[in-house]
C-alpha cells in the first residue's frame, strides 16, 4: 500500500463507565484471551475515511499516568467509524490524545 498524506489531529477519549462498552479479546480459536472497553470518538482536525489509520501518539507525560493507572489505548477503524479500545480498566478521566492520520491506498 502507498501511503499518500499525512494528518495530525487530536482524539478526545473521555472518562467514566457510560462512555465505555466492554468485551472480550479472543485469538484466532475463538479463545478468550482478555477484556477490552471501547468508545466511538471523533477526530479532531481531520476527515475520517473507510481507508484511514489513526495512531495515536501519547506523550511521555500521559505515557507515566496511563502506565501508572493500567491503561493502554489503541486506535481502530471500521468504515470510517473510529473506535479508541482501553485495556486494564475503565478510564475516569477525560484524555485528550494526539494522533496522526495516514490515509492509505489500498
Amino acid at each position: 500500500a502507498d501511503i499518500y498524506q499525512k494528518k495530525f489531529a487530536t482524539v478526545n477519549i473521555r472518562g467514566g463507565a457510560d462512555n465505555w462498552i466492554g468485551e472480550n479479546i479472543e485469538d484466532d480459536n475463538d479463545n478468550v484471551i482478555g477484556y477490552r472497553y471501547g468508545q466511538v470518538v471523533t477526530v479532531n482536525d481531520a476527515t475520517i475515511t473507510p481507508n484511514s489509520k489513526v495512531d495515536l501518539q501519547i506523550t511521555s507525560e500521559q505515557m507515566v499516568v496511563f502506565y501508572e493507572k493500567s491503561l493502554a489505548f489503541v486506535a481502530e477503524n471500521e468504515d470510517g467509524v473510529i473506535t479508541v479500545y482501553c485495556v486494564g480498566g475503565i478510564p475516569e478521566n477525560d484524555y485528550t490524545v494526539q494522533a496522526v492520520v495516514t490515509e492509505v491506498i489500498v
